[in-house]
């Protein structure tokens, strides 16, 4: 039997595009952002507090731009969030300790809903 190691920022991607809310995300995901590296850890960490502010499906933090950083910060000017299966833009701002495990400050502004009709070239899916 082969054992398949899987890196700690595929298993947490996979826990996320699987489906599984933020609360199941739980221990498995906490353990998985501690093995990567900080900005990994940053903005998985981020997006877990999204996918659990927004009851969302999924999160895309640079769909309409890119991310920026500042230290344990992260702003999300341009991101999406998915609920019920319809895709809506979204900005944030994420700070979060300095061993990025725990969020000290979350600010987001709910957008408008996004037409499908941009959803291929925002790497937005059904």
């Amino acid at each position: 039997m082969t054992n398949i190691r899987i890196s700690p920022l595929w298993l947490c991607f996979l826990l996320i595009a699987s489906g599984a809310d933020a609360a199941s995300l739980g221990a498995k995901a906490a353990a998985s952002i501690e093995e990567m590296v900080p900005d990994e850890q940053l903005v998985q960490r981020c997006d877990m507090e999204t996918l659990e502010r927004l009851d969302a499906e999924r999160v895309l933090p640079y769909a309409f731009a890119p991310i920026e950083y500042e230290k344990n910060t992260v702003i999300a000017a341009g991101a999406a969030y998915r609920r019920a299966g319809k895709w809506y833009r979204l900005q944030f701002s994420c700070v979060a300790s300095s061993d990025n495990l725990s969020i000290q400050s979350y600010r987001f502004s709910k957008g408008d809903l996004v037409p499908r009709s941009e959803w291929e070239s925002h790497n937005l899916f059904p």
